[in-house]
C-alpha cells in the first residue's frame, strides 16, 4: 500500500452517486505533508450514495471502513491514511480511489467543547470560512503540544440580544477528541470536558429524535423550528422548539429516553427548571429551519 498524508482542503460540494463498484486502479497520488481530512457523507450506498467520503486538495476520496466514531458529516480528522489500491465508482464514470486509516484506531479518546468569543481566544479568529479557523485552531493546539485527533465545528442561533464585548460568544464553537495527555492543557485555555453527551450523529441514533427532526423536515411552512443538544446536570439533554420565538408557544427539554426534563413559555409562562440558563453547558445546534 501507498502511504499518504492529508492535507485541509479546499472544499468542494459532492455529487449524487450511481452505483457501487470496485475496480482496481492506477491513481498516483503525491506525498503531501501535514494530515488535516474532511470528513462528508454522500448519503446511504444502498439509495445510490456513496457513503462516507474523505476530502483533500480538491478531490474526493472513498473512505473504506471508516470507523463509527469518525462518522460525523462535516468532521476534520487529523489522520493518516493508505491507498487501498482500488476506485469506488458511485458518482459519474471515473472511480474514486479509496483510502483506509492507518495506525490502531482502538485508543481511547476524550471530547472537549469550547465557546468561541467575540476577541479573547488565544488563537487568531477566521471570520472568512469554518476551514480557516479549523486550520488556525488546531496549528495553534499543535505548536503548543496539545494532540486533537478530530475537530468539529458548530454554529448556534442565539436567543437573546448581540453582544459585541470581548469576551461575549459568536454563536461559533468547537468540539474536539484529544487524548488524555492534552487534558489539562486543555481546561487551562478554557475548554471543557463533555461527558454525558457521547453519541455521535444524535439525530440519526436516537430514533425519536430523528422521527422529530423528519416530521419538522416535512412541515411546509414558514415556522422557525429548532433541535439543541445540551448538557444539564449531568444529563444530555435535547431542547425541542416546534414554533421558536413565537408568543405562547412551549419549549420542552427531554433526556435521551424521551423523558421531559423541562417545560418553557406556553400561555401560563412555565419555567419548570429555573436553574437551567445557569446550568446548562456546551450547546450544539442539531436542526433549525426558519
Amino acid at each position: 500500500m501507498k502511504y499518504l498524508a492529508f492535507s485541509l482542503s479546499i472544499l468542494f460540494s459532492i455529487s449524487s452517486c450511481d452505483q457501487e463498484e470496485w475496480n482496481s486502479s492506477t491513481t498516483e497520488d503525491s506525498d503531501l505533508v501535514s494530515n488535516i481530512a474532511l470528513v462528508r457523507y454522500g448519503g446511504p450506498i444502498a439509495a445510490d450514495g456513496c457513503g462516507w467520503l474523505i476530502e483533500y486538495n480538491n478531490k474526493t476520496y472513498k473512505a473504506f471502513e471508516l470507523p463509527e466514531k469518525w462518522q460525523i458529516d462535516s468532521l476534520y480528522l487529523n489522520a493518516s491514511f493508505n491507498v487501498t489500491g482500488n476506485d469506488f465508482f458511485c458518482f459519474g464514470p471515473q472511480g474514486i480511489p479509496s483510502v483506509e486509516l492507518a495506525g490502531d484506531q482502538s485508543e481511547t479518546l476524550l471530547q472537549f467543547y469550547y465557546s468561541e468569543t467575540q476577541c479573547s481566544d488565544p488563537w487568531t479568529r477566521r471570520t472568512d470560512s469554518d476551514a480557516g479557523q479549523a486550520g488556525e485552531l488546531m496549528t495553534y493546539l499543535n505548536d503548543n503540544d496539545i494532540s486533537v485527533r478530530a475537530l468539529r465545528i458548530h454554529k448556534i442561533q442565539a436567543n437573546f440580544a448581540f453582544c459585541a464585548a470581548c469576551n461575549c460568544g459568536t454563536g461559533r464553537s468547537f468540539s474536539l477528541w484529544t487524548n488524555n495527555e492534552s487534558k489539562e492543557a486543555l481546561e487551562q485555555l478554557g475548554f471543557t470536558q463533555m461527558t454525558a453527551c457521547t453519541i455521535n450523529n444524535p439525530l440519526d441514533k436516537i430514533e425519536w429524535l430523528k422521527d422529530i427532526k423528519e416530521q419538522f423536515e416535512m412541515i411546509d411552512d414558514d415556522i422557525p423550528k429548532r433541535i439543541v443538544q445540551y448538557e444539564y446536570n449531568d444529563q444530555c439533554v435535547f431542547s425541542i422548539d416546534a414554533c421558536l420565538n413565537c408568543p405562547d408557544a412551549l419549549t420542552y427539554v427531554y433526556d435521551e429516553n424521551k423523558n421531559i426534563i423541562c417545560e418553557f413559555g406556553g400561555i401560563d409562562g412555565r419555567n419548570t427548571c429555573p436553574d437551567f440558563s445557569e446550568k446548562n453547558k456546551n450547546p450544539i445546534e442539531l436542526f433549525s429551519v426558519n
